[in-house]
């Protein structure tokens, strides 16, 4: 967690942006928030589509790429925002399985990891 202080400094922040959605500055803001949530988020994909533009080295297959990449990140949240979330699933048990397997699956990802560095018979049993 952030401490504090910063936390209280942009709790203030956010709610300033809050209270002037529909005006320029408000609008600002809570794109400027939107950005630093998702920004590490779409690191990952947005490099690995740079890395292979500039293998090809053409500008309109590059253009193609990243506007392509930019409409499949953008198309679920503008069909989300669109419908206001009456399409969501709501919470209940299967939520608990999802985050169960999730977890599982996160787990399997650190023993590759791990794997990598220390290569012993426990890896395997684990």
């Amino acid at each position: 967690q952030l401490p504090h202080a910063l936390r209280v400094k942009f709790q203030k922040i956010s709610q300033i942006g809050a209270n002037r959605l529909g005006s320029l500055s408000g609008s600002y803001l809570t794109g400027l928030f939107s950005a630093l949530v998702v920004s590490p988020c779409v690191t990952a994909p947005l490099a690995g589509a740079l890395a292979g533009v500039a293998a090809l080295g053409d500008p309109v297959m590059g253009f193609a790429a990243l506007f392509l990449l930019g409409l499949g990140l953008s198309t679920p949240l503008i069909l989300l925002g669109a419908t206001q979330g009456n399409f969501m699933p709501k919470a209940g048990e299967w939520m608990n399985w999802v985050k169960t397997s999730f977890g599982l699956l996160l787990f399997g990802v650190a023993l590759l990891m791990i794997e990598r560095i220390w290569l012993s018979s426990w890896m395997l049993m684990l």
